[in-house]
């Protein structure tokens, strides 16, 4: 994901679905998004559709601003589904087709993702060009979609996805459970044996920690303790600099009565609203 920076935005999310929540459905959900604590200034900043099974179907975006440093690509992502299963998304950018993405998703008899390919719509040299300094007529007229990544993905007799194969880049990445199925590490590998950084994850009755390590470093890079209030929904995630030992990054989520996101704050350093999403569903 290519990202932005800023120095301050004010904007507003907006969804559209028909989405059932608790016997409850919703035509659409209007979210505001904001910087610090303007929250008068309002524009719609993104836009979901869902089909009548609740499966998305489009998301827009049009200045979304993910914190106050980063902001996702102008564009709209298009789903494509067979027998409720995804076969296809696309990315069509409103900034630079060098952007625009498409991946191709196959599963087993058992639904689970097995595969993707992922592809870009790249600008082509004409046979024969060399060198380092090209110029427009040295690309052909027509941009062609070019194979990027290749993923392949591996499950254990549970059903927990084990494995992460990349056959073009040489990445793999591998996850571990306990006995209750739950992720214990996460690893990632370039080609060698020894992966390149670990999340090591621990759990408790409020919630769980992830530590992020790279191998190369003694002292975990991040921390990230996440709570759950008792209907196991993520109320609060704390990002702690490991070795600093200082809160970086505090983000506080809380719901409406059908359980679905009504409120997601993120706070800096400083424990300064950075940003607000505030989410308001409509029948």
């Amino acid at each position: 994901m290519r990202t932005t920076s800023v120095k301050i935005i004010i904007t507003v999310l907006f969804i559209t679905s028909f989405i059932q929540v608790n016997g409850q459905q919703f035509s659409h959900c209007n979210v505001y998004q904001f910087l610090k604590n303007d929250s008068i200034n309002k524009k719609i900043a993104q836009r979901i559709e869902y089909n009548p099974e609740g499966q998305i179907t489009k998301e827009s975006y049009n200045s979304f601003w993910i914190d106050a440093s980063n902001r996702r690509v102008d564009g709209t992502h298009n789903y494509h589904y067979k027998d409720t299963l995804l076969q296809m998304k696309t990315f069509d950018s409103a900034e630079d087709m060098t952007d625009n993405t498409k991946t191709i998703y196959s599963h087993n008899k058992n639904h689970q993702l097995t595969k993707e390919e992922k592809y870009s719509f790249e600008r082509i040299l004409k046979k024969g060009v060399r060198g380092c300094v090209v110029s427009e007529d040295d690309y052909e007229k027509k941009r062609k979609w070019v194979k990027t990544h290749s993923i392949k993905y591996t499950y254990d007799k549970n059903g927990n996805k084990i494995l992460y194969e990349e056959t073009i880049d040489k990445d793999r990445h591998t996850w571990d459970y306990d006995t209750k199925n739950r992720i214990t590490k996460f690893s990632r590998y370039k080609e060698k044996k020894n992966p390149l950084s670990t999340h090591i994850y621990t759990y408790s009755d409020h919630g769980h920690q992830v530590v992020f390590q790279w191998a190369s470093d003694s002292i975990p890079t991040r921390i990230d303790t996440l709570y759950k209030d008792d209907k196991n929904r993520i109320v609060k995630e704390i990002n702690t600099g490991g070795k600093s030992g200082k809160i970086i990054r505090t983000i506080e989520t809380s719901y409406n009565p059908y359980g679905k996101i009504s409120r997601r704050t993120v706070y800096n350093i400083d424990r300064e609203a950075e940003v607000t999403h505030i989410y308001e569903y409509l029948p």
